[in-house]
């Protein structure tokens, strides 16, 4: 199985190395944090890339290293490192290659003529079969006993079936480790209205015990540290009520709260590099 690297690491090896390969072998997927200028070979303006888009990271661009040079839509073209979010793998599908994965979103699962069977709900699991042979942009899956297809896009391959998945509409968090549960429970997720866990597919970056976080407006010592997101990570709270609808009102700053022993057990049992999904 293919290994995927995130984007600052790429960056960071051009940096120091002083260059890459410009049309490396297409191995990492990445999502547009913000609205990107799509620029040709030559730094020319294509158009305007939206927030939230897909893309395959093909290598650095060979023309400034703080760019990255991607696929998107079947286009080939340059977008600013920092604007690009790396996500778990989502390895090439071919048919007959199977293998595990959760859907990030609800997804609709269609038959060969294209019509619904049914919604899966987001964060189900599901066993990809292979490419939908009727359509580039589709998978073909078993959930549940039912076969169809479902977009490729909505689907995150699994590490050995092991991964950390947050819900934020429940408020509560999973473990599963070689396709078993570790453990489960209650959380407190950020503030609805201010500041929002964000949603996607991350990783753990970042594995530490007895950490201050610090913000504009608070200073907290943790004893249990799972960054995946930029400043958000799953830790230990202080809290003495979590889950229902806390985070509606009395949210945190975008972190996951978790009460202590629950904390633990997740730090115990993560590891960095290990999937995580908020949906």
């Amino acid at each position: 199985m293919k290994k995927f690297f995130s984007i600052m690491l790429i960056v960071a090896l051009v940096l120091s190395l002083g260059s890459i390969t410009a049309h490396a072998e297409s191995n990492s997927y990445g999502e547009a944090n913000t609205c990107l200028a799509f620029r040709d070979s030559r730094g020319n303006w294509i158009t305007d890339m939206p927030s939230g888009e897909l893309m395959t990271i093909l290598s650095v661009d060979s023309r400034d290293s703080k760019r990255l040079w991607v696929n998107w839509n079947g286009q080939e073209g340059s977008v600013i490192a920092t604007g690009v979010d790396s996500t778990e793998e989502v390895p090439d599908i071919l048919p007959g290659h199977t293998f595990n994965g959760i859907t990030k979103w609800d997804l609709n699962i269609r038959d060969s003529s294209y019509n619904l069977l049914d919604t899966i709900p987001g964060g189900s699991k599901v066993e990809v079969i292979g490419q939908d042979p009727n359509y580039s942009d589709r998978t073909l899956v078993n959930w549940k006993g039912i076969e169809g297809s479902i977009l490729t896009s909505g689907i995150l391959r699994t590490d050995y079936d092991s991964f950390i998945i947050v819900y934020r509409e429940s408020q509560t968090i999973s473990m599963y480790k070689n396709g078993g549960l570790v453990v489960t429970g209650s959380v407190v997720t950020g503030n609805l209205y201010t500041h929002d866990t964000p949603a996607g597919a991350f990783s753990v970056v970042e594995r530490d015990t007895n950490v201050t976080l610090k913000g504009a407006d608070y200073e907290v010592e943790v004893s249990y540290w799972l960054r995946f997101y930029k400043g958000c990570g799953i830790h230990d709270s202080t809290r003495t009520a979590f889950g229902g609808e806390i985070y509606k009102t009395n949210g945190s700053h975008g972190c996951v709260n978790c009460p202590k022993s629950l904390a633990k057990t997740l730090y115990d049992e993560a590891y960095v590099g290990m999937t995580v999904v908020v949906i």
